[in-house]
């Protein structure tokens, strides 16, 4: 019997600021991709921790999991 695996996402909050947006548009964004990559099959999303960044790196990887959940 062969092994199984599935293809998940990485989403590490980053909002660099060349191409920043703003916070609410680039988390609303974030969420979408985590819901079109599910559609498309992907079997988990994986969030990162990364405080004091100025790029943004998710300071808060449950408050966006929290977010996730409903929508996944």
């Amino acid at each position: 019997m062969g092994a199984t695996f599935g293809i998940g996402v990485f989403l590490d909050g980053r909002n660099p600021p060349l191409w920043a947006r703003p916070w609410p548009d680039h988390y609303r964004w974030q969420l979408d991709v985590a819901g079109t990559a599910e559609v498309l099959g992907a079997a988990s999303v994986w969030l990162t921790e990364h405080s004091r960044f100025a790029a943004g790196y998710l300071p808060q990887p449950l408050g966006l999991g929290g977010g996730l959940a409903p929508r996944t």
